[in-house]
């Protein structure tokens, strides 16, 4: 919606009416202005006219930093990157302490890319073990191996009996996560249609198990990682666009330790 508005210097939204992940035979969007939409498209209004990471994060650590009222410490260790778990201390990988850092005032998705071995899981854990959900779950996901009905079984659960043999329900990770983190190992392993699931829970912020007749709210927030090129991937279609904008509010770059 965004880019269309840019280009065409209109409100412009649009939505997907169609999606694969959830059983249609295709991926369909319908582009209207603003004005043309109605009550359905206002999740999509509210998300266009929301501040950026940035002055999220600046307008937070305002907050955080006004003077204490009620006695309390201003020297909180709260809300700060877990160093015991990311160590870093040359001078490239500083700008990376402190992109994480900010994310840890954040509830936005983070997208981390860089090479294998440099720590994209351990920075992944630091965020989310230095900002307000340390004390959730942190469930994470290797994307690598498994096809797609395992992997859709193993995000969006299932009710008693949807499942050939299955004698009682299954919570997926997306529930198990629910209050913290789910992190996805090597997202751009995932197929299109199991990145649509995680593309449809950014944006709705809500689940359907497999056999269920409604969704399910959940407060999740989501990392992935990845060890190769996002942009080269979304120009070449093995990441669909709609998972790279919504990760790449906030992305980090681990540069290569050699």
């Amino acid at each position: 919606s965004g880019h269309i508005s840019e280009l065409t210097s209109r409100n412009v939204i649009t939505m997907e009416s169609e999606c694969i992940a959830n059983g249609d035979e295709s991926c369909r969007f319908i582009s209207k202005l603003d004005a043309e939409w109605g009550d359905e498209a206002e999740w999509v209004r509210s998300a266009m006219s929301m501040i950026s990471v940035e002055e999220e994060m600046n307008e937070y650590k305002e907050s955080v930093m006004a003077p204490s009222t009620d006695g309390a410490s201003e020297d909180s260790d709260e809300d700060e990157l877990d160093e015991d778990m990311f160590i870093a201390e040359s001078s490239a990988m500083l700008p990376v302490v402190k992109r994480a850092e900010l994310c840890c005032l954040s509830k936005a998705p983070v997208f981390i890319a860089g090479e294998p071995g440099v720590g994209k899981a351990s920075l992944a854990r630091s965020i989310h073990y230095g900002g307000e959900r340390y004390e959730e779950p942190f469930i994470e996901i290797d994307c690598r191996g498994m096809d797609d009905e395992t992997l859709r079984r193993e995000l969006l659960g299932y009710e008693q009996g949807a499942i050939p043999g299955s004698l009682q329900p299954y919570d997926g990770a997306f529930q198990r996560a629910d209050g913290g983190t789910l992190y996805f190992n090597e997202v751009m392993e995932l197929s299109s249609e199991v990145q649509g699931i995680i593309v449809k829970f950014i944006e709705t912020g809500g689940i359907q198990r497999i056999g269920a007749s409604e969704s399910t709210p959940l407060n999740v927030r989501i990392i992935a990682a990845t060890q190769g090129d996002p942009d080269k991937a979304r120009k070449k279609g093995s990441l669909r666009e709609g998972l790279y904008y919504a990760l790449a509010i906030t992305r980090i770059d681990i540069p290569p330790l050699r």
